[in-house]
């Protein structure tokens, strides 16, 4: 098992949680699908920004408003699917498909960087790719912080 931080924007106007909280992976993190496994946990980091995002896909070009970003840990979420390819960019950047997840912190507790911070170690939000993989110690601390305890 394996323990993720996927960081993104704030969500868009009409956007589920559920989609909101999916684990989208850039075109430059491809190593890194044959590492997610079933069961995975990961926090989903939403940022400050932007207000809006220009998308790329199937549907052409879109100017996508954004709800304003929360700057903290948002939901932990557990993956519950293998890869699901699709391309699109976001804000020009490539992205080429997600996993699908389930919420486990059902309180939705918003945990603030600031509070991340606090919390033991040195959490960066400008994380190369949007991705990062957490050691044991720095999941159990920021499980810690949203509440969750695995039995």
């Amino acid at each position: 098992m394996n323990y993720w931080v996927n960081v993104h924007d704030p969500p868009y106007k009409g956007e589920s949680r559920k989609d909101h909280c999916k684990v989208y992976l850039q075109a430059k993190n491809k190593q890194y699908i044959k590492e997610f496994n079933k069961e995975d946990f990961v926090f989903i980091y939403e940022t400050e920004g932007p207000r809006e995002a220009k998308v790329e896909g199937e549907g052409g070009v879109k100017i996508l408003k954004l709800a304003e970003g929360k700057k903290g840990i948002i939901a932990l979420v557990r993956i519950i699917s293998d890869f699901i390819p699709h391309q699109w960019k976001w804000r020009d950047i490539s992205f080429i498909g997600h996993f699908d997840t389930e919420e486990v912190n059902t309180r939705r507790k918003l945990i603030p960087l600031q509070e991340i911070r606090k919390g033991g170690f040195p959490f960066n939000p400008r994380i190369n790719g949007g991705l990062r993989k957490l050691k044991d110690k720095e999941f159990k601390i920021m499980a810690r912080l949203v509440g969750f305890r695995e039995d």
